[in-house]
């Protein structure tokens, strides 16, 4: 496939963007390298990185320890009884004293990981277009159909149909093994996102020869924190130059994490043109980042220095560059940015089994006895919790086929466990500050509780309603980004489609809410695209947040908590609140107050790994809301919860409204007399039931974490499946295997 025109891919824009990414960490880089040098983890990772790390070593050991688990360390013990180690109690001892006693209880398969790995990375071979001459990049694959490089490798679908990937170009024996050739099949699916410079495209289940692409197994995307700490060794599969397959083994560390830009990670490793494309590794051989380009040494003006110290011109040797480091993207950030982008109805089962990787393969079928099954999830058994993940599969000399377990799954139980309260600080809001610069503001982040739950999406039903920025740029974008949280806006309606936040359960900083409420209005959409004070002055109406003051007030420092409880009182956060919350008299009297304590029941009953919740609070439009100063004052509410609790993503939808409307009947069969407000009663629903009443489109992880997918009754239909009414906040039904073991109480028909 190759010819004498093919060259390693060398992309000079991103390297100048790595080589400035590098320059702006360099003193977080130093600070934290420091820390982990002198073995300081909470002071270069944090508390919640440092606890993840301790819970997903706690959660590999219990899963390969003997059937007594008495023989397991006391310490070892202790924390798996007590559910894992949460984020304020996360110390370096802590972690030390994890990782010193689980030491001996890890399998030693370091190198037969590493292979199996390996057979998952191929040669990029991208033919000559437009002009364009063929390059060689790295690419592997990520599940049994799709294939993962950089954006600067394949820029589109045009290059990606004229490319093949080669598997098995690698040494064996001393001599270099004929590879087997995939065609790319970018008609099936094909994405790329060049501001994270990957693209993701489908390959040929069979070779040119025959051979069946399932033989070479994937290495799954794993959005999860955990799997490695600042300082730690990382490992890379690349074919460095185009040459045959090469691994650079633990001689590397991790470097740095930067917080600008969130997406990257630095570390030092050898790598050469043709790296583009290859998986950053764990020592337990997950994908922790997408390698994508070397970082140049410079001098004092910011020129490329070359091996002798001596600046590099662009027509100069590539080969004789001075590298000092290297630049990735995130696989959390890749994750999320798969599942929120928009994909052609006809990819989204491709997409699925990324984002939701089937069982693992047994060995015969790896083999080729049968083709790759590619079926939607959704018509899957799907394994236990306490299964293995997806394998990853390595030919030998091509008969024998290794199926290795790369990733563990397993509850840790203790759901009850006490969540420790951080400090709390107080403040003033009477001296409530917007910040003028809203480009500062990093919005809600769709990796935030620890699996993909982006911001939805606005279904066709609902795009002509979107309210867009005027200007800057950002301009016509509906996502309107604030300090914790981001808002998609009705200009119809004049209020909020959805409002979603982050809670941080266990931040150091919190701000304590004192002093009168002062609302402003956000500059970036009209102001008539907005509901203001007008609507609520001299009227029982009230000015009612939707992502809660206290949910967004969280942060490193009291400065931080501020700025996101200060960025809540903008009108497009607001929302008119009258009956629903002043007279839903019953569920108050029994504690069911759906929108002021249901997070923190969320985070009291499931132990949350890392105590972190994604929350989508908004209204549910109708027609016939009753129309107030020329404002509809809508009679329902929605929220989701999205977290971890166990090891397990948990979704939980809910939906205040009157009783008698929560059935679905059409709008014309709804009398008026039916809309006479109150009471106002809280249900858990499906989240296709939010997305039926809203018309916004959440992402499929969410689908496949929802607490209710696995109730009686919606398996046929999940818009039609009955809603559960709530009576007390021990009604809510947390996981699906929570469904056999409702209370009598929560057994009511609704």
């Amino acid at each position: 496939m190759t010819g004498p025109q093919d060259l390693p891919v060398f992309d000079i824009a991103t390297i100048r963007e790595a080589a400035r990414n590098w320059t702006l960490s360099a003193d977080e880089r130093g600070a934290r390298g420091d820390a982990a040098g002198r073995g300081d983890h909470v002071g270069a990772d944090g508390k919640a990185r440092v606890a993840a790390r301790a819970n997903r070593l706690l959660r590999e050991v219990r899963s390969h320890a003997p059937a007594d688990p008495e023989s397991l360390p006391p310490t070892v013990r202790e924390y798996i009884r007590r559910g894992g180690v949460s984020a304020t109690e996360a110390d370096d001892r802590t972690l030390e004293a994890i990782i010193g006693e689980t030491r001996d209880f890890l399998p030693a398969d370091f190198f037969r990981l590493g292979l199996a790995a390996a057979a998952a990375v191929g040669r990029v071979v991208v033919g000559p277009s437009n002009g364009r001459r063929g390059s060689l990049g790295t690419g592997f694959m990520v599940s049994p159909r799709l294939m993962l490089t950089n954006h600067h490798v394949l820029r589109d679908a045009e290059m990606a149909a004229a490319s093949v990937i080669e598997m098995g170009y690698e040494e064996r024996d001393g001599r270099t093994a004929v590879p087997q050739v995939f065609d790319l099949r970018p008609g099936e699916f094909f994405l790329t996102v060049p501001e994270l410079d990957f693209s993701l495209v489908a390959i040929a289940p069979g070779s040119a020869a025959g051979a069946p692409l399932s033989a070479h197994g994937f290495l799954p995307l794993i959005a999860d924190e955990g799997k490695i700490l600042l300082g730690d060794p990382v490992n890379i599969i690349q074919h460095p130059g185009g040459r045959a397959k090469q691994i650079v083994v633990r001689e590397n560390r991790l470097l740095n994490l930067p917080s600008d830009p969130n997406w990257a990670a630095h570390y030092s490793a050898d790598t050469e043109r043709g790296s583009s494309g290859a998986p950053v590794l764990s020592d337990r051989w997950e994908v922790i980042a997408l390698h994508h380009s070397g970082v140049p040494r410079t001098d004092a003006a910011g020129r490329w220095l070359d091996t002798d110290g001596r600046p590099w011109e662009e027509n100069d040797d590539p080969a004789r560059i001075d590298w000092i480091g290297n630049e990735g993207i995130r696989i959390s950030r890749l994750v999320g940015a798969i599942a929120a982008s928009r994909v052609k109805e006809s990819e989204k089962r491709l997409r699925e089994e990324l984002l939701n990787p089937p069982p693992r393969p047994a060995p015969e079928a790896a083999a080729g006895a049968a083709p790759a099954d590619t079926r939607s999830p959704a018509h899957r058994k799907p394994p236990r919790a306490t299964e293995s993940a997806p394998a990853t599969t390595l030919p030998a000399s091509g008969e024998t086929v290794l199926s290795v377990p790369l990733t563990i799954r397993v509850s840790l139980g203790a759901q009850g466990a006490a969540i420790p309260t951080p400090g709390v600080v107080a403040g003033d809001l009477e001296k409530l500050e917007i910040d003028p610069d809203y480009d500062t503001r990093e919005g809600f982040d769709g990796d935030f509780c620890g699996f993909p739950a982006p911001l939805p999406e606005p279904g066709e039903t609902i795009e002509d309603d979107l309210a867009t920025i005027l200007e800057g740029p950002d301009e016509g974008a509906y996502e309107l980004r604030y300090h914790r949280y981001s808002v998609i806006m009705n200009a119809t309606r004049r209020l909020a489609f959805v409002s979603a936040v982050n809670v941080d359960g266990e931040a150091p900083a919190l701000f304590e809410r004192t002093g009168s409420d002062r609302w402003v209005f956000d500059p970036r959409i009209p102001e008539d695209a907005q509901a203001g004070n007008e609507f609520y002055a001299g009227n029982p109406l009230d000015r009612g947040h939707l992502t809660r003051r206290k949910d967004a007030a969280w942060g490193r420092t009291d400065r931080e908590a501020k700025q996101g409880n200060d960025d809540t009182f903008h009108w497009t956060n607001c929302a008119p609140q009258h009956e629903v919350f002043n007279q839903s008299d019953l569920a108050t009297r029994r504690g069911l107050r759906l929108w002021g304590n249901l997070e923190n029941h969320v985070l009291d009953a499931a132990q949350a790994d890392g105590l972190r919740l994604s929350v989508f609070n908004g209204p549910v439009f109708r027609a016939n809301d009753r129309n107030h100063r020329g404002l509809k004052v809508p009679r329902e509410f929605f929220k989701v919860i999205a977290f971890r609790a166990g090891g397990t993503n948990r979704v939980l939808a809910f939906i205040l409204s009157q009783g008698d409307l929560i059935r679905t009947l059409p709008q014309e069969a709804l009398a008026e007399e039916a809309l006479v407000p109150g009471p106002f009663r809280p249900f858990q629903v499906r989240l296709a039931e939010v997305e039926r009443r809203t018309g916004l489109d959440f992402a499929a992880p969410m689908h496949a974490a929802d607490a209710l997918r696995g109730r009686r009754g919606a398996e046929e239909s999940l818009a039609e499946a009955a809603p559960l009414p709530l009576e007390a906040l021990g009604g809510v039904v947390l996981a699906p295997d929570a469904e056999a073991a409702r209370t009598p109480q929560r057994r009511r028909k609704p």
